[in-house]
């Protein structure tokens, strides 16, 4: 999934045109995103029906996000940060109000209840797709793991002995693996307490895992090299639709312990923006039930739509998706979601020393 969170400030920019012509359109609006994490079709279809060009630059972190949004080098129309970042640039004033009355497809009431009571702290975003983090496993090398990891939850990110000899990934970012560690201890996602950060910092630090990784965690779950790993819900989504398409045994599945993170990215307008009106117009085309419904056919997420997830729940073709339990967060039975809050630059830098510190 696009949530990999690397050190603090550190980033990679990847920058390309949507389509390698002269810019003869009317505008242009820039859009700051993570990787593959929209439909090219639809920005496509955008184009000729606004008469625009679309320029979009990726990136590989909320971090990374941040700085570009902060130092203003291309003055972005659009973004898609994660909640917590929502929230930081809200904080430093570094968004634009969104102007609901030039939404026309947007209704407070289209979005499922764990959007709404979970949302950012901010209003001036608009939701985009949201998920879980949990424990993604083989069924290939370990007999009854679906059973064990169902029965210990995230005490099997941090106890060798429930599953021996087994090999386990740990998500290479301070927020995700603390984040794993806290809920193990039955902590919130969000204390700054140092005794409750120590304790996490313990059970990191005295578990042996195989890999540090981020998307190729999934990867080494699905080919069995590695047998558990704690991962976000897309990246298992992602691998279960391709498998699915490819017609493949499917011999690896996803766990949601009830207490976990609930993430949520949003679409928002930068402070800096060039194209405001331009802006509200691409957010409203992506509101539309039409383009929304193809946007999370192609990323394989779940939508925050209402609308949305009962096109998916009412057409066949998706029943392997809307059965699994943990497929859409608003109806995972018995969850305690808790969403990451911006706790301030010092909080991220001391999660970032501890998390490099468990690792040596």
């Amino acid at each position: 999934m696009r949530k990999n969170i690397k050190l603090l400030l550190s980033f990679l920019l990847i920058s390309f045109l949507i389509g390698c012509s002269p810019n003869t359109k009317n505008e242009s609006l820039y859009i700051l995103n993570w990787g593959d994490y929209i439909n090219y079709d639809l920005l496509d279809k955008f184009e000729k029906e606004y008469d625009v060009e679309v320029i979009i630059s990726e990136v590989e972190s909320n971090e990374a996000m941040y700085e570009q949004i902060k130092m203003n080098r291309t003055s972005f129309d659009i973004a898609i940060p994660s909640d917590y970042m929502i929230d930081q640039l809200e904080k430093e004033h570094l968004l634009k109000e969104i102007d609901y009355s030039l939404l026309k497809n947007y209704d407070k009431k289209m979005f499922s209840t764990i959007s709404s009571e979970h949302a950012p702290e901010s209003k001036n975003f608009i939701p985009y797709f949201n998920g879980t983090i949990g424990i993604m496993y083989s069924t290939k090398n370990i007999k009854d793991i679906k059973k064990t990891i169902e029965a210990n939850g995230w005490s099997t990110l941090f106890d060798d002995g429930l599953i021996k000899n087994a090999k386990v990934g740990m998500y290479n970012s301070s927020r995700d693996a603390f984040a794993a560690s806290l809920l193990h201890h039955s902590y919130s996602l969000n204390t700054n307490n140092d005794s409750e950060l120590n304790q996490a910092y313990k059970s990191l630090k005295n578990t042996k895992y195989n890999v540090y990784g981020d998307d190729n965690l999934k990867k080494n779950i699905v080919t069995g090299n590695l047998d558990y790993a704690l991962v976000y819900s897309g990246d298992y989504y992602e691998e279960l639709i391709v498998a699915t398409e490819e017609e493949r045994t499917i011999n690896f599945g996803y766990y949601v312990p009830n207490n976990t993170n609930y993430w949520q990215d949003g679409m928002v307008i930068p402070k800096d923006a060039k194209n405001y009106e331009l802006a509200h117009t691409f957010i409203d085309f992506m509101l539309e039930d039409e383009n929304a419904i193809e946007n999370t056919e192609y990323i394989g997420y779940a939508s925050p739509i209402n609308s949305v997830m009962d096109y998916l729940e009412s057409d066949n073709e998706y029943d392997y998706l809307t059965s699994d339990p943990f497929y859409n967060p608003n109806e995972i039975k018995n969850l305690k979601p808790e969403s990451f809050k911006f706790l301030g630059i010092e909080y991220m830098i001391k999660l970032e020393e501890l998390f490099t510190k468990s690792k040596s």
